[in-house]
């Protein structure tokens, strides 16, 4: 298929993220990338999704209602299974406080809203190559 770019092996991708719009463009940006995505609405469905699906890295809305994102990533940085997946912050506010934050509590990049598909795209690739050497 001409202008898709199609990793060889398919990664895939877990988007948290509530907002149906933000989910919608993100899924369709990702695919069109050649990521293999699957979506969770809330903090609650990610952990769900995570223990039956170990995505190759998880794209991690920190606002979320109920269990937040922060709570999230925590969830995966200390499971015995999860604790090497790439996480990827993503919130609307810039701060470094919130930079901050989101590293403590276990991702390993942070991209703000709008999503500048390119960065993001980038993070991922590089996230993966490297949990992918360091499990090899």
């Amino acid at each position: 298929m001409e202008g898709v770019e199609v990793t060889h092996d398919m990664a895939s991708v877990l988007i948290v993220e509530d907002d149906w719009m933000h989910r919608d463009f993100l899924v369709r940006l990702l695919q069109i990338k050649g990521y293999e995505v699957r979506v969770a609405v809330s903090g609650e469905d990610a952990i769900s999704d995570i223990g039956h699906h170990m995505p190759d890295a998880v794209v991690l809305d920190m606002g979320l209602p109920g269990i937040s994102g922060y709570q999230v990533a925590h969830m995966i940085r200390t499971g015995a299974e999860t604790n090497q997946i790439p996480i990827i912050a993503l919130t609307a506010f810039a701060l470094s406080e919130d930079y901050d934050r989101a590293m403590k509590a276990g991702c390993n990049a942070f991209e703000t809203k709008p999503v500048d598909l390119d960065a993001l795209h980038a993070k991922l690739q590089s996230l993966i190559a490297q949990r992918s050497a360091s499990i090899s």
